[in-house]
């Protein structure tokens, strides 16, 4: 609270300064004062188009507020003024998989793959949007580039289950289950294990 206190004050002074305008949407947005950062990211925006971060934290912003289809126009526009920042990537596949815009977001997950390639998350959400898309081949290579990077990763080891149960491979996929549940005990897998169960003898 104190920082943003301090940063009103320094946005007064200087109301033109795009990068004050930055930092103080980002203290805003840490005091969950969603609306009021998003303002204070436009005004950044407004006054220098070209502020590649500014747009970034609107997307997420908006992503925040489930306003999905502004937020992949925002992040759109910071993948073009920093294609080669990973987590601008990423954020833009999140988005556009929730406007359903598969391709683009498969697109923007493979790249910050390429980016990033030690980032776990990634690639999870990466075989997790592939194997989706009925891509299974792709997905089970994600996942398990994942778990080679992170082993015992729940996540990973949950989706990777999930794609076993639709090949009908139900061994490999309790397996996964389990192995989820022991890193991180969650209700979906729970019910993912049951289910799974369900089909064997």
């Amino acid at each position: 609270a104190r920082a943003e206190t301090l940063l009103s004050r320094a946005v007064a002074l200087r109301p033109t300064a795009a990068a004050l305008q930055l930092q103080h949407g980002l203290a805003l947005r840490a005091l969950h004062r969603a609306d009021a950062a998003l303002a204070a990211f436009n005004r950044a925006t407004a006054l220098e188009p070209e502020l590649a971060e500014a747009h970034h934290q609107s997307g997420n912003t908006l992503k925040s507020l489930n306003r999905f289809a502004e937020a992949v126009a925002a992040l759109r526009t910071a993948v073009r003024l920093t294609p080669e920042r990973a987590a601008v990537q990423l954020n833009l596949g999140v988005a556009a998989l929730e406007i359903g815009a598969r391709e683009e977001a498969l697109a923007a997950f493979q790249r910050a793959a390429t980016l990033e390639p030690t980032r776990p998350e990634t690639h999870n959400i990466l075989g997790h949007t592939l194997a989706a898309a009925g891509r299974h081949t792709e997905a089970r290579a994600a996942l398990n580039g994942a778990l080679r990077l992170r082993p015992g990763y729940a996540a990973a080891h949950d989706n990777l289950g999930r794609l076993c149960k639709a090949e009908g491979l139900l061994a490999d996929a309790v397996a996964h289950f389990r192995a989820a549940l022991a890193a991180q005990p969650a209700p979906g897998t729970h019910s993912n294990l049951l289910l799974a169960l369900n089909y064997l003898p």
